[in-house]
Parts: structure tokens; C-alpha cells; sequence
């Protein structure tokens, strides 16, 4: 809301022009979406086939909740026929507050890093094994990359942790990062637990500008108790 207002004040500061002549925003806005990096998650699916009826998903990082939109119309839309429409179950948490999403369990101020997370988790999947996990968890920007994007693999590791606690045999793994030294230090370990795959991704709708990009993994192959 702040930088709303603010945006109102400044109608030349840079980063509201940018908003302004950005054809995601204005498709997101268009077509009731929480914000643009619901097409991000749109774009890698029609890509790559990420999903399928009937699955469980759990969702890292996922306020505002455009992701959870994305899935909650991919997985529990009225295009989607029964049983599989009943049988899909969408778990969706983050640190901040979560405004609710129709036919999506949403979490709020959960922390990844906190012993409680995996119990809420468990507690709303009621002991179901989890087909996807995705995470597009990203640190404050500090403004130093090498930082940020050391910060950013801790989080995608996290969420790594939980895939495969949650998952099942074949799961898959999507994560945001932000390229830099340490990426190599998530590649490795991606590529011994995913037999079917690891892809690195940078979906049209993300900017060219920006150093994300994601990994989709496939095949989850639970190490040995």
C-alpha cells in the first residue's frame, strides 16, 4: 500500500514506470491475479507439463498467493473433472500473512526455519505424501548479489529438506535462486536425489534484467534410512 501511495506521488520515479509499461502487470490486474509472478509458474508449466489432476502440492514463500491462484485453477478449476477435482489438495505457507485462496489451505506466519514448520505442514496434509514442492522464496535484497544469492540457496535448501521429508517416490522440485557462486552448492545435491531430470529455467514473464532463474526437478528418489 505504501509504495502505492507513493507511486501515486512520484508518477516518474523508475520503478512505477516500469510497472506501468509491464504487460504482466497489467495482464495480472486483467485477469485477477495477486501479482505477475503468477505467470512465471504459468510459463514453466505449459513448458515442461509440471502438473497433473488429482496431485498434492505444498507451496514455500507463497505470499501474496499468485502461485496458489495458478494452481488452485490448474488443479481445483471447473475444467478439472471429478474425482481428481476432490482429490487435489493445495498447501500454501509463508512467513508473512497469506489473504485466503479459494480451494487452498493457507498457512500464515509459518517459518521455514522454525521446528513447528514441518508438524503444520504434516498437521494439513493429514500424512499425505506430497507430489510438488515448490518454493519462490527470496531474501531481502541487501543489494550485495554474492550475499543474496548465498541466502537465497539456504532457503531453496530448506525447502529442499522438505521435499523430501513430504514427498514420495517421483516427486518433483521447483526453487527460485539467484545466480551466483554459490548456486553450484543446491545443483549438486538436486542432481543425486532427482533421477528424472534437473532443468534450469528463466520463464519469459521473468525480467531480463533480473538474475533469477529456477530449477525444476523430477523423480525424487528417497535416500536410504
Amino acid at each position: 500500500q505504501r509504495r502505492a501511495y507513493c507511486a501515486i506521488r512520484n508518477p516518474g520515479n523508475p520503478w512505477v514506470v516500469r510497472q506501468l509499461r509491464d504487460v504482466y502487470v497489467r495482464k495480472a490486474r486483467y485477469e485477477s491475479y495477486r501479482c505477475r509472478s503468477a505467470y512465471k509458474l504459468m510459463e514453466m508449466h505449459e513448458k515442461l507439463n509440471l502438473f497433473q489432476p488429482g496431485q498434492c502440492i505444498v507451496e514455500c514463500g507463497a505470499a501474496p498467493g499468485s502461485w496458489t491462484q495458478v494452481l488452485a485453477r490448474q488443479l481445483k478449476g471447473p475444467q478439472v473433472p471429478e474425482p481428481a477435482r476432490s482429490q487435489a489438495l493445495i498447501v500454501a505457507f509463508d512467513l508473512q500473512h497469506i489473504a485466503p485462496v479459494p480451494n487452498a489451505v493457507c498457512l500464515s506466519e509459518v517459518d521455514i526455519r522454525s521446528a513447528q514448520c514441518l508438524a503444520s505442514l504434516r498437521e494439513a496434509l493429514t500424512d499425505r505424501p506430497v507430489d510438488w514442492v515448490l518454493s519462490d522464496m527470496a531474501p531481502s535484497a541487501s543489494g550485495e548479489r554474492s550475499l543474496d544469492s548465498a541466502v537465497c540457496v539456504e532457503l531453496c535448501e530448506l525447502a529442499l529438506q522438505l521435499c523430501l521429508r513430504l514427498g514420495r517416490p517421483g516427486s518433483g522440485f521447483v526453487c527460485k535462486l539467484w545466480d551466483g557462486a554459490e548456486t553450484a552448492r543446491l545443483e549438486a545435491p538436486l542432481r543425486r536425489f532427482f533421477t528424472g531430470g534437473v532443468r534450469r529455467v528463466k520463464p519469459p514473464a521473468s525480467r531480463g534484467d533480473s538474475a533469477e532463474f529456477y530449477f525444476v526437478a523430477r523423480g525424487l528418489q528417497l535416500p536410504s534410512a
